[in-house]
């Protein structure tokens, strides 16, 4: 019905900020509000004021964003408005005065409702879904330095505009938030010249790899939770927390943030990004439960956790807690673990790792072995006989280490711990008549057992 014709569809209230068209619905920003057309009935159907004390209309653009045809997102200056636009039967029958569809169904109208509306503490340069969240491109001031100060002050029917020195703007983020205004991520991002920028310098466009439906995402919701996204030329500060993922991988939203001198691809953070994330904000217990949840991950994401994790923890000295952990920070990887062997030797703690330093799967080299217990038959005579019986002998130097007790007992005072340990090493090396010497001066009650099984009562006489 347009045809090839200019067709006023309002006009009167200013200037034509901002225009959006989904299906028969149109909604444009002006110098007074927000206004939603209906092609169909060639009626407006809904118009919201901008919010008392705005600034003034051209200095912050509006953003308007179709859900989809049932819902409209509308981001201005410091406010966002959420719109839901219902079809429904006519109470008016025939007397509707709009349109009568072309299968002769009774007149519909449409019903649109304010389901969200909030005040944010930065100003709005793009507005866009994020699942069942928003995701905003946020003009932040800095207000303890009075950076920008607004004041209209209304006089009759017209306004004054006051503003104070301009000193420049902080760094735009992009902030997930919910429909209740709460803030559940946010990437400070780094753009060439952002001091000198208004919030109309920037822009956001969005792109979904799969349509979006106002249906999916109708509930407001407390409780709602979203990942945080990633600057993919550059990245800023950021806050995330744990999320469920909307999307399928292969099709993330992808938000393009548009300035005088960059263009700023930002995307759902991978798992990856999220774990570096939480290691970078000391997070690391949560960084353990991501990867234990069976989140594909880099080999270098994975030893990252098991190094900033065991460093934490050497920090604030919670070896034993350190320790328990190995298994599961080191993997089965032999480098690793060598490495954090040697690092509990440093700060004299190997008595709390050593029931853990793994045997097999991974078999660590000889040396490592023979270190750790030349060490503790130095400090601790317990645990050299403990692992002395329980460590398989092809993994450490028997003879090398019989040779250090027997140099060790040479210099020292000799105690029964010792002679135990050193009579397990003979029966390792087949020595079985001398580990029997040993056994009669402890008077061990079951040497009589060990002579019987071994044959040696020819040794005895």
């Amino acid at each position: 019905w347009l045809g090839n014709k200019d067709y006023a569809l309002h006009s009167g209230e200013g200037t034509i900020h901002a225009v959006r068209w989904t299906g028969s619905l149109i909604a444009w920003a002006n110098d007074i509000g927000v206004r939603i057309y209906d092609c169909v009935s060639h009626q407006c159907i809904k118009y919201v004021n901008r919010p008392k004390g705005s600034p003034r209309a051209d200095l912050f653009r509006a953003s308007l964003f179709w859900q989809s045809e049932s819902l409209l997102i509308v981001g201005w200056a410091d406010s966002v408005t959420i719109l839901r636009i219902s079809v429904q039967e006519s109470p008016l029958g025939d007397s509707f005065q709009g349109s009568t569809p072309a299968n002769n169904s009774l007149p519909v109208f449409r019903n649109v409702q304010v389901v969200a509306s909030f005040q944010t503490d930065y100003y709005i340069s793009g507005i866009a879904p994020f699942g069942p969240d928003l995701v905003a491109l946020a003009y932040v001031i800095d207000q303890e330095d009075n950076m920008l100060q607004l004041a209209e002050i209304q006089d009759g029917a017209s306004f004054q505009r006051r503003k104070s020195t301009v000193k420049g703007s902080l760094r735009p983020e992009v902030r997930v938030i919910t429909w209740m205004n709460e803030e559940l991520a946010s990437d400070a991002l780094t753009i060439h010249g952002y001091e000198h920028y208004k919030a109309n310098d920037y822009l956001m466009a969005s792109f979904y790899s799969v349509p979006l439906s106002g249906d999916l995402f109708g509930s407001v919701s407390s409780d709602s939770q979203s990942s945080s996204l990633d600057g993919q030329q550059n990245r800023g500060s950021s806050k995330e927390i744990e999320s469920d993922q909307w999307w399928t991988e292969g099709d993330e939203p992808m938000y393009y943030i548009v300035s005088p001198r960059d263009i700023v691809l930002a995307r759902p953070r991978g798992p990856d990004d999220r774990i570096q994330w939480l290691l970078e904000n000391k997070k690391f217990e949560e960084a353990l439960h991501v990867m234990e949840t069976g989140k594909v991950l880099k080999d270098s994401t994975m030893e990252q956790i098991g190094y900033d994790y065991l460093t934490h923890l050497f920090e604030i000295k919670d070896f034993a807690k350190a320790a328990s952990l190995c298994p599961k920070l080191l993997f089965q990887k032999t480098a690793l673990w060598e490495r954090w062997v040697l690092e509990f030797a440093k700060v004299q703690q190997l008595s709390l790792l050593c029931r853990y330093i793994p045997v097999d799967q991974p078999r660590l080299r000889q040396a490592v072995y023979d270190m750790v217990l030349k060490i503790f038959l130095q400090s601790d005579h317990e645990n050299f006989l403990h692992l002395v019986k329980h460590w398989p002998a092809e993994i450490y130097s028997i003879k090398e280490v019989t040779d250090s007790l027997l140099a060790y007992e040479a210099r020292n005072s000799v105690n029964s711990v010792l002679r135990e340990a050193l009579a397990q090493l003979y029966i390792l090396q087949n020595r079985k008549d001398l580990a029997l010497g040993i056994f009669l001066q402890l008077q061990r009650p079951e040497v009589f057992d060990f002579i019987a099984k071994n044959n040696l009562l020819s040794s005895v006489q």
